[in-house]
């Protein structure tokens, strides 16, 4: 696995789709259950699920880890008269390994262990579909900076004053331009900093009632901050593009973003059948270019007119509107719940081939780590020596002196071998059991810097009887101690 992909899917990418899910379902159903409230309410949950998403992927990565160990479904435990032993030959291994039965938590290990195997392809092609939904929002952008080209600034009689009396009826208190464009049939709001309104080239015929709801509504936009919500939900379904509950969020958000900015229109005096008519007559009439642009938002594009007719229509619906200091702290709030979230991992729960492995006492001291340590023999790596925040196993032993790590030859791993002998072999040893026996193949899939409790390190005239099996090439030594056999001190 190439290092970039080490980065992204180094932090699961199977328990981030979990958390978002779960951030997503939520939305959902409170969304349901202020289905009787006003679109402004439903509109703030759905953008504070778009928040929180875009926060949980785009801090996951660099947030120290907080480890939560799941025990394993389907371990069985071992009869208590197991040899006593802080080692396991390779044949009690393999017993053990025999009788554990396969649980939901082995399987997802399973998954997990493949998407990071396959973790340089899976990388190519999230990226080819994050660079395809920001693509398309970049070429609208070039389509309306060419409209805006071509538009000029609205100077029709009686204009300016519907203009200032619609922006003070929706709230906005800055200055806003109103530009005429020629190729445009349907009006527009957009921009972030400088938001402008672009109106038909047919506007001058309007009368005064069309002129004053239409710019009520897209000042309304304005006022509520939809281009910036809209941005948002653009980044983070293009960051989960794969996922389906990212894509409703982002067409529910534009939803309700027009039917709380119909809420202001009627919310000023006009009445919902004759508003209705307004958007109807204009329909027929639109035929512009699809603006795909991130902080667009068209009036009759965003979401279906049958919907928003029968909100408006509905006299019971609520019509309250949301602050804009209210919107403000719902998104400081969600990225603040997130950040905890996205620095919460999962440890590997106790696997079935260690399970053999005496556990009554998971301290350094009970497997006889601290002993060892005080003989003096060998490189002992434990506590705030370990960086938790590391990729890959192999980065960890960066630490450790008399051993070399270079890139194998897939290009996918990496190989520690010893750095004093020619031959550079080693033999590495998993909660006391003899790795290489147990799970041949790249210790990095193996074992995890968040999961790393110690490490022992022995050239091989100092390692341990302990950890020399019959028929074993003398090497160097490598002892890993992870959380599913012993417990952090």
């Amino acid at each position: 696995m190439n290092p970039i992909a080490r980065i992204v899917l180094g932090v699961a990418p199977i328990v981030l789709i979990t958390k978002t899910t779960a951030v997503l379902a939520l939305a959902t159903g409170v969304a349901l259950a202020l289905r009787h409230a006003s679109a402004a309410w439903r509109h703030l949950v759905w953008l504070g699920a778009l928040v929180s998403c875009l926060a949980l992927v785009l801090l996951s990565p660099i947030m120290p880890a907080t480890v939560l160990t799941i025990p394993a479904a389907g371990a069985l435990r071992i009869a208590d008269n197991v040899r006593a032993s802080p080692v396991l030959d390779a044949a009690s291994a393999q017993s053990v390994h025999s009788v554990a039965s396969p649980g939901p938590a082995d399987r997802l290990t399973q998954i997990a262990e493949s998407v990071r195997r396959h973790g340089t392809l899976l990388l190519a092609i999230w990226i080819v579909g994050c660079l395809v939904i920001l693509t398309r929002g970049v070429l609208g952008h070039v389509v309306l900076a060419r409209l805006v080209r071509q538009s000029r600034l609205v100077t029709w009689g009686g204009w300016s004053d519907t203009v200032r009396a619609a922006s003070y009826d929706a709230g906005v208190r800055r200055e806003v331009k109103v530009l005429c464009c020629p190729t445009l049939s349907a009006p527009v709001a957009s921009g972030i900093f400088h938001p402008i309104i672009l109106v038909p080239e047919t506007a001058d015929t309007w009368s005064d009632e069309r002129r004053r709801s239409v710019l009520i509504h897209e000042f309304a936009h304005i006022a509520r901050g939809d281009s910036v919500a809209q941005l948002i939900a653009v980044v983070a379904t293009a960051l989960l593009w794969f996922h389906p509950l990212a894509w409703l969020a982002n067409v529910r958000l534009r939803a309700e973003a027009e039917r709380a900015a119909d809420d202001v229109v009627l919310a000023n005096g006009m009445t919902s059948v004759r508003f209705a008519s307004i958007l109807l007559e204009l329909a027929r009439a639109a035929n512009s270019p699809r603006l795909r642009a991130v902080t667009v938002i068209g009036m009759l594009r965003s979401s279906s007119l049958e919907e928003r007719f029968r909100a408006m229509l509905d006299s019971g619906r609520s019509r309250t509107r949301v602050s804009r200091r209210l919107r403000i702290a719902t998104t400081m709030t969600s990225v603040a719940v997130m950040i905890p979230l996205a620095s919460l991992r999962t440890a590997d729960a106790p696997h079935p081939r260690t399970i053999g492995a005496p556990a009554r006492d998971t301290t350094l001291a009970g497997v006889g780590y601290s002993a060892r340590k005080q003989s003096g023999l060998g490189v002992f790596v434990d506590g705030g020596q370990i960086n938790h925040r590391l990729i890959a196993f192999s980065e960890v032993m960066r630490v450790v002196p008399g051993f070399r790590i270079a890139p194998a030859g897939n290009g996918r791993s990496y190989v520690i071998s010893d750095a004093r002998k020619p031959s550079g072999c080693v033999n590495f040893y998993v909660d006391g059991v003899l790795w290489q026996t147990m799970t041949p193949g790249d210790i990095d899939e193996f074992v995890r810097p968040d999961q790393l409790v110690a490490i022992e390190a022995y050239d091989e005239s100092s390692t341990p009887r302990q950890f020399i099996s019959s028929g074993q090439q003398s090497c160097a030594t490598i002892v890993v101690w992870t959380r599913a056999r012993v417990r952090p001190d």
